[in-house]
């Protein structure tokens, strides 16, 4: 199996996947290796590449929340955060200057003000334009979160101050009943406790009946770093922080020179 985090690894800074690189899942497809998406995103913003790719049917979505079959839409694995807990995180971070928004079935959701927030928010032009994109927005988060008796797949912080970020993220890392991680400079995710990109990966090879010694899995974020420490390989990105770098078994090219097209080349001897 190749498990592939998305932004920063095989998508490059203008969020597009290289034809080369398409070329080589595709070959290593045909080999019968799996390639398998593991992203923070939800299932609505992977819709594009997979036409592209043309050769993933499983996918770890919104950082290990849900493991999912595209093909016949067989929920795999699911951990989602209780309603109540992501009301509770909104009512801690409303006075502060932060943006909240969260995931809930596949769609992102937010409010009016996010987009004249995000304007303010210290991502790359590319970065800010795939946030816009992928927020569907409503009156009121909060309404929306007290009236739905579902949990919610993630929930979203951004931040225009990093050292409040910083912060933040060091009172939420003392919190048991989350998973905190980050796929940005200016961006906290939490999650339910259990959603993980590593424990995502582990349940599809237990569905699957693959070991995760058999696993090469690629990241650049924090939110990729305990897939790479469980993957048989994991493969950081030369653009990725020296924190996953270290956690890393092996270290390719960057996102944008086709480091994940690189790896599979050398390691697997496709093309």
């Amino acid at each position: 199996m190749i498990a592939l985090d998305l932004d920063g690894t095989l998508l490059n800074s203008k969020k597009e996947v290289s034809d080369k690189t398409v070329e080589v899942l595709q070959r290593a497809a045909e080999r019968e290796i799996y390639i398998v998406l593991a992203t923070g995103r939800t299932v609505w913003g992977i819709q594009p590449l997979l036409k592209k790719l043309g050769c993933v049917r499983y996918a770890v979505m919104a950082n290990g929340a849900i493991v999912k079959d595209l093909q016949t839409g067989e929920l795999i694995e699911e951990h989602l955060l209780p309603a109540k807990q992501a009301i509770e995180l909104y009512d801690y971070v409303k006075s502060k200057d932060i943006m909240f928004d969260f995931f809930a079935d596949g769609v992102g959701y937010t409010e009016q003000a996010f987009y004249e927030y995000v304007k303010r928010v210290p991502v790359d032009e590319a970065s800010r334009q795939m946030l816009i994109a992928s927020r569907t927005p409503i009156i009121s988060v909060r309404n929306y979160l007290s009236q739905t008796g579902d949990g919610v797949e993630k929930v979203n912080l951004l931040f225009a101050d990093l050292e409040l970020r910083k912060k933040i993220w060091d009172e939420m890392r003392e919190r048991p009943n989350y998973t905190v991680t980050s796929s940005l400079a200016a961006n906290l995710e939490l999650n339910d406790k259990y959603a993980t990109k590593g424990n995502g990966l582990r349940s599809l090879c237990r569905y699957l009946g693959i070991g995760m010694e058999h696993v090469m899995a690629f990241g650049d974020s924090y939110n990729d770093m305990n897939m790479l420490e469980e993957a048989g390989i994991g493969v950081a990105m030369g653009n990725a922080s020296e924190e996953i770098k270290a956690a890393a078994d092996v270290i390719t090219l960057s996102n944008d020179e086709d480091g994940v097209a690189d790896m599979v080349i050398r390691k697997l001897s496709v093309m």
